[in-house]
């Protein structure tokens, strides 16, 4: 009797054990192989505390994207499962916004960066060491890695920290509360059960019997699998030097963020300032690389809305590459055009938009026309511009090192601002303010890895003047989170 009630126990326990793991199972349905929780993903809303007169409303979205390219086919059909975040979202999700009448932060103040070094990590299909761009090692607008993100960064064991260390750093003006809103896109599971379940083939083979041609060194099999990926008219004779392969960004992802840069220029067609509604915007691609946003930016969908891309680069090479690839997605020469030059010093030249005339002197760098567009030098610049897209190098692939929320804009982004490589650098706060300062409402676009720190960014964004929040967007690629958008205007 006795043996029978110790069998029946065992026979109990093992059917609960088996529940347990089938609830288990059920719960990380659908988090895919190899899901990493980063800040941006595990961040919950968070409440004003009590007696905080100053709020910044940071508003975190989610969008689902999709090509038909697996490791199994082309890619050519580009969807999306998640619907746009409209940038009344924003106060409308927080509830609160920072008043205006306060004075400036001291720009100068930098978050006290805090993380916890966790194990490396490989990135697994995007690395981007720019949008695809930052140029040769001679010239390139590089990371400087030995000062800044590999810093062993403080230990923190929860976001709670993060984010509770953020928003008390101290300066000669008390900070905002930096208050975290999820957008109902970025709540629960995945909208798709997407999964690519295909087994990798060897050499870089994607299911087309096409094998990596190149050294493992220049082109890991992994990104050769996903050229289509990367373009989808790849096959069509798409150009990419050794950097490009790892730092271009997706063309889903791409097309995706030129439809919210086109939201932001049709904002300002409805401004009682502007002299004419019928202006197309203007937007400033400032590490352009390869073409691959610049390309999306110009795409013919968008004509009606976009009437000018100028991509910047201080590598002429890949400005001819951008061109070779401008020409094979049928680009309009008139809607696009390649200016050799530092992004720096570009953004110097322009003020709430307009070009400024006292700053302007042609720059030594000839123009000639290449596949029908022009690249040349400063002389090529439009005189206003709407929308600045920010892709600085990220720090090729070591960017995952300083942690799951440490990736920081003033520590972790070095850029040139010179075109010689030889002389002053800034990082990537000052970055962000150079640009909210060149953009017309200080409307920018800053694309990051996927590990940033969204109080950081935040408080970068209130020190450099924007007190109508902003939004931080989670870019999923076929189920997997591949890289971070953030968007900041003051319309």
């Amino acid at each position: 009797m006795g043996k029978r009630k110790t069998e029946g126990g065992n026979s109990k326990r093992k059917l609960s054990k088996k529940r347990t793991n089938h609830k288990h199972n059920h719960k990380h349905k659908h988090q895919k192989k190899g899901w990493t929780k980063f800040w941006i993903e595990k961040t919950k809303d968070n409440k004003v505390p009590k007696g905080k007169s100053l709020v910044f409303p940071v508003l975190i979205s989610r969008v689902e994207l999709f090509d038909d390219h697996t490791h199994r086919g082309k890619s050519s059909v580009i969807k999306k499962e998640t619907e746009d975040v409209s940038n009344e979202d924003i106060a409308v999700a927080c509830g609160a916004s920072a008043s205006a009448s306060v004075p400036d932060p001291d720009p100068n103040d930098d978050l006290q960066e805090t993380s916890k070094t966790e194990e490396k990590q490989v990135p697994d299909e995007i690395s981007h060491n720019s949008e695809e761009n930052s140029s040769s090692p001679e010239k390139a607008n590089k990371i400087d890695a030995s000062n800044r993100c590999d810093e062993e960064p403080k230990s923190v064991d929860t976001l709670d920290n993060v984010k509770d260390e953020g928003q008390e750093v101290t300066n000669e003006q008390e900070p905002p509360f930096i208050q975290i809103k999820r957008h109902q896109s970025a709540k629960g599971h995945l909208k798709s059960d997407f999964q690519d379940n295909g087994k990798e083939l060897p050499n870089g083979d994607c299911g087309d019997g096409i094998t990596n041609p190149f050294s493992k060194e220049e082109v890991p099999n992994k990104y050769w699998a996903q050229r289509r990926r990367l373009f989808s008219k790849f096959d069509d004779g798409v150009q990419m030097d050794k950097e490009s392969w790892y730092s271009v960004t997706p063309e889903a992802i791409a097309l995706h963020l030129a439809k919210r840069v086109i939201d932001m220029c049709d904002h300002g067609k409805n401004d009682k300032n502007e002299q004419s509604n019928s202006r197309k915007g203007v937007i400033l691609d400032c590490f352009s690389g390869c073409g691959g946003n610049g390309i999306a930016f110009a795409n013919e969908s968008f004509k009606d809305s976009i009437g000018l891309t100028v991509c910047v680069d201080v590598d002429r090479k890949k400005l001819f590459m951008a061109a070779k690839n401008a020409s094979i997605y049928g680009i309009d020469p008139s809607r696009i055009i390649f200016i050799e030059g530092n992004a720096v010093e570009v953004l110097g030249r322009y003020q709430n938009g307009e070009l400024s005339t006292s700053k302007f002197d042609a720059s030594a760098v000839s123009t000639e026309k290449y596949e029908g567009y022009s690249i040349g030098g400063y002389e090529l610049l439009p005189p206003t511009i709407d929308v600045v897209f920010l892709s600085p190098p990220w720090g090729g692939m070591d960017y995952l090192k300083v942690g799951n929320a440490g990736y920081s804009l003033s520590k972790c982004i070095t850029v040139d601002a010179s075109c010689n490589g030889e002389g002053a650098t800034i990082n990537g706060d000052e970055l962000l303010a150079l640009s909210a300062n060149a953009a017309k409402h200080k409307s920018v676009v800053y694309f990051l890895p996927k590990n940033v720190n969204g109080v950081n960014i935040g408080l970068s964004a209130w020190n450099h003047g924007y007190r109508s929040g902003l939004e931080i967007e989670q870019n999923l690629l076929n189920g997997k989170l591949k890289t971070i958008s953030v968007y900041l205007s003051e319309r």
